[in-house]
């Protein structure tokens, strides 16, 4: 369901990116953010702060590139909106190999888009379906839970033992598949989930900084 989302987001960020320009300054910038923010989304798997600001931040910085190169514009779009993704690729090749499958899809699919921009509706049509499967090309390489990896990060924040129940939790996450549930149940566990990483984050606030303890009184006593 969520990469089938996700084709869906990335054929309509570039099936209509090109249309920006003709609903004026205003809407189309805000139909670029707006189409940047579902590709960034839906290539996550979640919404967060992180992806939110990394597909705004990608639709921007491809409407600036555009009039130079259309190839280079869509290859830092798609880079962009893979960065939450990017950064939960576990080992430095993979990450790097992750990165560079995103900009690839990317610069292509901005070339297949360049060549339809003047053809008939249909050609464009599966121009943007053929961009869709290159902006997937990421997808061969396989990220960490978002969730999984939130509870290792809130871990790295916390004493024991709560930090060891927080990895322990981690794994169990990557490890269940609630595909075997029932509808009800499946949703029943993604709240108890969410309700543990809201808990665990709560956890992290109240921790007390080592530089904010009390620091053992001076004497004053004369000498």
């Amino acid at each position: 369901m969520r990469k089938a989302l996700m084709l869906m987001a990335a054929a309509a960020a570039f099936g209509l990116a090109g249309y920006a320009a003709l609903a004026g300054p205003v809407a189309g910038a805000a139909l670029l953010v707006a189409l940047g923010i579902a590709m960034a989304v839906s290539a996550s798997g979640s919404v967060s702060s992180f992806t939110v600001a990394a597909g705004a931040v990608a639709a921007l910085a491809a409407g600036s590139l555009r009039p130079l190169s259309p190839i280079a514009a869509a290859a830092v779009f798609l880079g962009l909106c893979y960065a939450e993704r990017s950064w939960r690729v576990r080992g430095r090749d993979k990450r790097a190999l992750h990165v560079g499958l995103a900009l690839l899809g990317g610069a292509l699919a901005g070339a297949v888009v360049s060549q339809v921009a003047t053809a008939v509706w249909s050609v464009r049509l599966v121009g943007a379906v053929v961009c869709a499967v290159l902006a997937a090309l990421p997808h061969l390489v396989e990220a960490d839970d978002t969730l999984a990896f939130s509870l290792d990060n809130i871990a790295a924040e916390v004493s024991e033992p709560a930090a060891s129940h927080l990895r322990e939790g981690a794994e169990l996450r990557r490890s269940v598949d609630d595909v075997v549930l029932d509808r009800r149940q499946r949703k029943q566990a993604r709240r108890t989930w969410s309700n543990l990483e809201k808990l665990a984050r709560a956890r992290a606030r109240l921790r007390t900084p080592t530089n904010q303890r009390h620091a053992p009184t001076a004497s004053t006593s004369p000498t």
